[in-house]
């Protein structure tokens, strides 16, 4: 019995020893064996790179970028235990930016996970290109040119990355249309216009543009440059507007634009006034062209003046001073820029007429501006007058003027208003001796007339007067005027176009 038990417990012993060992050996069949080192690869967009490892279990590949995917078109991707596995994994433009990526390959086996692979994606290298796809560099400048009286640039960009121009960092010679968008999405092309302000014309300049990226710090700078203004080309800083029609006051203090779109009061400006001309080089002449008071032909003069004092310093500054008073009729003023070219070619002509501008700078009769000039006047002027323009002509004796005054204060002139419904500014009186020889012509502006001498009556104070029977006859010479004698006692005679009514009143001066 005893050596039965002993016999039993040395079996036991064995069972136990053999579990011990297979278990053991299951276990160790089991462990996963990992890539010893990593790959580590630099790829980039359309290739096609494949990953060599051994497994001693069976595995699962993840892959931590959208933009390496395996064969299946995922980011994961299993199989068997083997030796030399070769898995092909594909680099796509996905999330593709400015910076530096790295997607890492993890396999995953008997419930462990390794990074075995690290592949590399560089960022892209930022560009902007124009309409035609040529990327603006140092070689292909976005460049600035005069054309047509403006200095502006429509750029279209296209970037491959989303983008903001930073506006405050451009050069102080460009400014962007406050209308135009300054950000865009990369591959999305996107108009900007650019402006040179007038004041940066003349010189040529070079700067950049910085274009920062709208998901990270990376800024990208496109090289600017204007080439400056061409010879012979003439043009006008500080003057709004067109040049036609400006109205200087009669007092010569002010002027301002003629008429208004809306109606509204013009804003005045002071003498004296300042303007600047660009030209290359101040390769420019001003001339001021005037019209003669009294008789109505133009003058013309390079720096100066009859009524209009001009003050040129010769690099571009120009200063119109003063004008003259005006008591006269309204009058002209021009001031016309011309090149080098334009101004000895247009002397040339001036020499060979013995100095007359008649045809070359003055129309054809000398009374205005030849229209050949219309688009080199700066400025063009009407000068008010201070003189009031009276609503009659008369003479007396065939020969001599007589001024009427207005009348709005006499018995007569009351009587005449309220009857016959004359504003004031209709009503005039004379005095004048009995026998004188006069004429008289209304000035009327209401069209072709259905009556033009109304009729003419004697004071009477109390009705409408007498019809005057004229010693020697009244005798209509003209389309308005009548002529006629004055008789021995004071009278009245009403004109009429058809609308409206003129009054003359003549006093006749005792002897």
């Amino acid at each position: 019995m005893k050596h039965l038990k002993f016999f039993s417990n040395i079996c036991l012993l064995l069972l136990v020893l053999t579990g011990f060992s297979c278990s053991e050996n299951d276990s160790a069949v089991e462990v996963p064996v990992f890539p010893s080192e990593q790959q580590v690869v630099t790829v980039k967009p359309g290739e096609t790179v494949t990953l060599t490892f051994d497994a001693n279990l069976d595995w699962k590949l993840y892959s931590s970028a959208i933009w390496c995917k395996f064969s299946n078109d995922l980011t994961s991707i299993n199989g068997e235990a083997g030796t030399a596995i070769s898995v092909p994994l594909s680099i796509n433009e996905d999330t593709w930016s400015l910076d530096d990526e790295v997607a890492e390959i993890s396999l995953y086996m008997g419930g462990e996970e390794k990074v075995i692979a690290r592949y590399s994606r560089n960022g892209f290298t930022a560009t902007i290109s124009d309409v035609n796809g040529t990327v603006y560099t140092e070689e292909n400048p976005l460049k600035f040119e005069y054309k047509n009286g403006d200095v502006k640039n429509i750029i279209t960009f296209s970037a491959n990355f989303d983008w903001k121009i930073e506006e405050e960092t451009l050069p102080e010679w460009i400014v962007i249309n406050p209308e135009s968008l300054i950000g865009g999405k990369g591959g999305k092309s996107i108009n900007v216009t650019f402006n040179v302000p007038k004041s940066y014309w003349v010189e040529s300049n070079t700067g950049n543009v910085t274009v920062k990226s709208m998901v990270s710090d990376d800024k990208l700078t496109i090289p600017v440059k204007y080439s400056g203004l061409p010879e012979g080309v003439v043009e006008v800083d500080g003057v709004d507007g067109n040049p036609f029609w400006w109205k200087i006051a009669a007092d010569g203090q002010t002027f301002w634009k003629d008429g208004s779109l809306d109606g509204s009061e013009p804003e005045k400006i002071s003498l004296p006034f300042n303007f600047n001309v660009l030209a290359k080089d101040n390769a420019y002449k001003i001339m001021v062209v005037e019209q003669y008071e009294e008789w109505g032909y133009m003058f013309c003069a390079v720096n100066e003046n009859k009524y209009l004092t001009l003050e040129d310093s010769g690099d571009g500054n120009v200063k119109i001073n003063s004008v003259g008073p005006n008591s006269d009729s309204e009058r002209l003023a021009y001031i016309v820029l011309l090149n080098n070219e334009e101004y000895n070619s247009m002397m040339e002509q001036v020499n060979q007429a013995w100095g007359d501008y008649t045809g070359i700078l003055l129309n054809e009769d000398a009374t205005d501006l030849n229209p050949n000039y219309d688009n080199k006047v700066v400025f063009a002027f009407k000068q008010e007058t201070s003189k009031v323009e009276m609503p009659f002509v008369i003479t007396k004796n065939g020969f001599e003027d007589v001024t009427c005054e207005f009348d709005s204060e006499s018995e007569i002139s009351k009587y005449i208003s309220s009857e016959y419904g004359i504003d004031a500014d209709n009503i005039c009186s004379i005095d004048m001796y009995s026998q004188t020889y006069l004429s008289v012509s209304p000035k009327f502006m209401s069209g072709e007339p259905t009556t033009n001498f109304y009729g003419a009556y004697y004071f009477t104070h109390s009705s409408t007067g007498d019809d005057v029977y004229f010693e020697g006859g009244a005798t209509q010479t003209g389309f308005w005027n009548i002529s006629f004698m004055v008789p021995s006692s004071s009278i009245y005679i009403i004109f009429n176009d058809g609308d409206t009514y003129k009054a003359l009143i003549i006093n006749v001066i005792p002897e």
